[in-house]
């Protein structure tokens, strides 16, 4: 490291770089429980389609709906205390980003 300016523009690419991970991760979460609510949705519309057969709709019922029920019903418990966990993750680093320019322009 060369001067003050040097090692805080080094902070400043590893802040920038874990805001844009962050964004990523916030990002792929909201797409995953959109995915899962598409997914529940095909899953019903298949499932209403099947005859009135009690085995069979037992059976796709079993083997298919309940076990992507049990997923979404999971990743819907951690779905908005880790969205907000990212976005105030997000916001923050943004802070502290913007903070560590105008300190750089000072040097």
């Amino acid at each position: 490291m060369n001067s003050v300016k040097d090692g805080l523009n080094d902070w400043l690419n590893e802040l920038i770089e874990e805001k844009d991970t962050t964004d990523k991760l916030l990002n792929n979460h909201i797409t995953g429980m959109k995915l899962s609510q598409i997914k529940l949705s095909i899953l019903d519309s298949a499932f209403s389609q099947i005859p009135n057969n009690d085995d069979m709709k037992k059976e796709f019922r079993r083997k298919f709906v309940e076990v992507h029920e049990m997923r979404h019903n999971e990743l819907v418990e951690i779905y908005e205390e880790r969205r907000l966990e990212l976005i105030r993750q997000s916001r923050y680093l943004g802070k502290l980003i913007q903070h560590v320019e105008i300190t750089i322009r000072e040097y």
